[in-house]
């Protein structure tokens, strides 16, 4: 009768930790002792099997792993078994998906034509007409398919949507003057709800006591 040290592990997973077996005369291959200690669940998975004398020296793979004849210990005087289970990781079969029309799609061009999406950056919290009109500038470029890809609207798409919104609110209360110069706001801007209503947005500068420059 041989006693052994056994572990059973998943990557650095312990399945059962140290456990002490004693192998039966009966038993013939390193199957027979993983199927002992582990109950057969783990049939349908590929294991690799090692082997060591003792704790100071590295892991030994052995050939055949659970077909290897369990003689081979007490031969070589190994002392100590350690059973991997393999994750398998196939890179050869793409991840596949149907779309609407039942079509299968690599799931991998879904994520490049995702990239590729033109997207906006979030809409703000409506504490005033400043930011009212922050959020109608996105939903204007949104109707009109417009965007950043790449993860670019969180930062170069922010920067310009927050500079044009400034920009519109600084020249907002002077549009009439600038008409009487035959200066005009861009078209698709006139297309703002609140300059459909023939309001506008920066109520504030009638309002306040301020100097107006």
């Amino acid at each position: 009768m041989l006693y052994l040290l056994v572990q059973v592990n998943e990557s650095t997973k312990y399945i059962i930790s140290k456990h002490i077996i004693s192998i039966e005369s009966e038993s013939n291959q390193f199957s027979d002792l993983f199927d002992a200690i582990t109950l057969k669940q783990y049939n349908d998975r590929e294991v690799k099997v090692f082997a060591r004398r003792e704790k100071s020296e590295g892991w030994r793979e052995v050939d055949n792993g659970l077909n290897k004849d369990l003689k081979m210990l007490k031969i070589l005087g190994f002392m100590q078994v350690k059973f991997c289970l393999v994750s398998v990781i196939n890179l050869d079969i793409p991840d596949l998906t149907q779309n609407e029309q039942g079509v299968k799609t690599d799931a991998f061009n879904i994520l490049i034509r995702n990239s590729r999406e033109p997207l906006l950056p979030q809409r703000c919290t409506e504490h005033n007409n400043y930011n009212r009109l922050y959020n109608k500038i996105i939903e204007l470029f949104q109707a009109q398919e417009v965007g950043w890809t790449n993860g670019l609207y969180e930062t170069i798409e922010k920067t310009f949507i927050n500079h044009l919104t400034s920009a519109l609110w600084y020249i907002d209360p002077h549009l009439s003057t600038l008409h009487m110069h035959l200066y005009y706001l861009l078209a698709l801007f006139t297309q703002l709800k609140t300059y459909q209503d023939g309001k506008p947005y920066n109520e504030f500068y009638y309002t306040s006591h301020y100097k107006k420059n």
